[in-house]
């Protein structure tokens, strides 16, 4: 006779009777394992997919507590269901046939026909469901023009009026969809923004990283403060059963968004160390940028991310050395042998022809504070200045003329590049600070060039009350130099002033301003 107990069969091969149990219990629970992990995949870039599975709670009486989460597993191992995307009273056929054609669609032009066909039809998942589908059919070419369609119109405000019903699955899906999409309407982001603070409580860690990275992605945040504080104590209590991903898709948020608490970020940064040796490259740079955003220089996390990223140079990415490197100068966190193999990497892989304006600039700066002047990597920013200064950003100009004279880089191409984007006039666009910075660096590799000088000076002169106590010091240097140098022999018959009189009296308006400044930094 066979004896049953607990769904295992006795008086049976042990294989037949671990058989048995599976099919008497494993399959469907297998199967709900299969829905919740399915829910997100592995990033790209710095991203989650989006979810198509739709999971829904039932409507709870009135009065009544919410339907708590259940679990369910097989052979010890229990795996949760899918998270719900909405509350419901049950889903109706239509809707769930709606949801299978929205998953086979190919092409944005056919999800609008499905939406077309059938959105009086849908339900608040299959709402979801088409926006994420839009989010991950739409490329950044078409993105401007899909407010076009009457269709697509319709489904965005129906979303956003099914936003109450949502949970926090279903919150951060249409939120990181609408970050996907560059859908920036205050109204909608906004409910949502609302209904996860209401809702806060039940955000687990995968809702926390999509939404919090949406809302970043969006520069959404002074708008919604009261979100962002309560999301920073959903990830102080839950971000230890983040993977990975997750971790890093935070700490990225939160350090773009530049919120969150200081207990906060040290949940983080034991998180980090804890996961060490599964976090990719661009986890790494992503949470040290956090950590240096927020004026954190956590020593033993700086050291840790440093010891990782030794380990997986190979597997670095352009961004994910330019953020590194970005970060370790700007928490004063240096780790010169690692920048060393990173710009060695750098120029193996030829990641700076690949560069943009700011990846360049960035990298000229950490390396100037790092202290390391590695040839082959500034021979190849010294060629993308040359050939691409005349888009460069008067940040990212003063950037590399501060760096370059900083550690004393002699290519003359780059110079003569960047002092191109400093004379005619272009200097009044310059900020204080920049101002200061290119006159510094000019003077400080005795450039020759009597038309840069004689602009600077021009417009100093004119600006001085602008400049706070570094810069007035900063810019000093610059004029003693000036003045010390016979710069104005080069090409003076096209000065306009006498040069001498400019210097001596710049020098004796620099002093008043300094004495004016009492010599004090400012706040």
């Amino acid at each position: 006779m066979l004896r049953v107990e607990g769904g295992y069969a006795f008086g049976v091969p042990p294989l037949i009777s671990h058989v048995y149990h599976l099919l008497c219990h494993g399959l469907p629970r297998m199967q709900s394992f299969y829905q919740a992990e399915s829910q997100v995949t592995l990033p790209a870039g710095s991203q989650v997919e989006l979810s198509d599975v739709v999971s829904v709670t039932p409507r709870a009486a009135p009065h009544a507590p919410r339907e708590a989460s259940s679990w369910y597993g097989s052979f010890g191992a229990r795996a949760p269901r899918a998270p719900p995307i909405f509350t419901s009273t049950g889903r109706n056929g239509e809707a769930v046939a709606a949801d299978r054609r929205i998953r086979d669609v190919q092409s944005f032009k056919e999800l609008l026909r499905v939406i077309q066909e059938g959105l009086a039809k849908f339900d608040e998942g299959t709402l979801v469901i088409a926006l994420c589908t839009g989010a991950k059919l739409v490329d950044e070419r078409s993105l401007s023009s899909i407010s076009s369609h009457a269709a697509w119109v319709t489904l965005v405000e129906r979303v956003h009026g099914a936003i109450p019903c949502l949970e926090p699955r279903g919150l951060s899906m249409a939120a990181y969809a609408c970050a996907k999409l560059a859908l920036n309407k205050d109204a909608l982001l906004s409910e949502l923004a609302d209904c996860s603070v209401r809702k806060a409580a039940d955000f687990s860690s995968t809702d926390v990283a999509k939404i919090c990275w949406a809302f970043a992605k969006l520069d959404f945040v002074q708008e919604a403060l009261a979100f962002w504080k309560e999301m920073a104590q959903v990830v102080l209590h839950k971000v230890g059963t983040a993977r990975h991903v997750e971790l890093s898709m935070i700490a990225w948020a939160f350090g773009t968004a530049q919120q969150g608490t200081s207990a906060m970020y040290a949940e983080l940064g034991a998180c980090t160390l804890r996961m060490l040796q599964d976090l990719t490259p661009q986890c790494l740079a992503n949470i040290a940028v956090a950590f240096a955003r927020q004026n954190l220089p956590d020593r033993e996390l700086f050291e840790a991310i440093s010891r990782r990223s030794r380990s997986l140079v190979a597997e670095f990415a352009d961004f994910d050395v330019t953020n590194l490197c970005w970060a370790q100068a700007r928490a004063n966190q240096v780790d010169p042998d690692l920048f060393e193999q990173l710009a060695t990497h750098t120029v193996c892989s030829r990641f700076v022809k690949r560069y943009s304006a700011e990846m360049v600039a960035q990298m000229c700066w950490a390396f100037a504070v790092a202290k390391v002047q590695h040839s082959p990597l500034f021979c190849e920013l010294s060629d993308f200045i040359a050939k691409h200064a005349s888009v460069f950003e008067v940040q990212y100009v003063a950037n590399c003329a501060w760096a370059y004279a900083t550690l004393g880089v002699p290519e003359a191409s780059a110079w003569q590049a960047l002092a191109r984007e400093c004379k005619g006039g272009r200097l009044w666009r310059y900020t204080q600070d920049q101002l200061s910075a290119v006159c510094w660096a000019f003077t400080r590799i005795r450039w020759q060039d009597a038309e840069l000088f004689q602009d600077m000076l021009q417009v100093a002169s004119q600006r001085l009350a602008e400049f706070d106590t570094q810069s007035l010091l900063n810019f000093l240097s610059a004029v003693v130099v000036l003045r010390e140098e016979d710069w104005f022999s080069v090409g003076e018959d096209e000065l306009r002033e006498d040069p001498k009189e400019i210097l001596d009296s710049l020098l004796d308006s620099v002093m008043l301003q300094l004495q004016e400044n009492q010599m004090q930094p400012e706040e």
